[in-house]
């Protein structure tokens, strides 16, 4: 079970924008190692939809420490290129 510490430091974790976590796996291996606890797959994946309405949704990888500023330069430079 689930305690409520640990619930606590899960939803952090889960709100947080630049976690790094790519899925249930990569959660259930944070969570073990930071409690130091095993908890089966199936556990954590109820656990989390049912709580917190997660869903395993794998994105198009990005990086966490790319520069939004970057980005808009690009696309203002693309957009240059092509009108002309």
């Amino acid at each position: 079970m689930i305690k409520p510490d640990q619930r606590e430091a899960l939803r952090l974790k889960l709100r947080e924008p630049g976690n790094g976590l790519r899925g249930f796996t990569e959660l259930l291996a944070w969570f073990n190692k930071r409690f130091n606890e095993e908890v089966n797959y199936s556990t954590m994946n109820k656990f989390v939809k049912r709580n917190y309405g997660a869903q395993c949704k794998v994105a198009r990888k990005s990086h966490v420490k790319k520069d939004p500023e970057a980005i808009t330069a690009l696309k203002k430079l693309r957009a240059t290129l092509f009108r002309s």
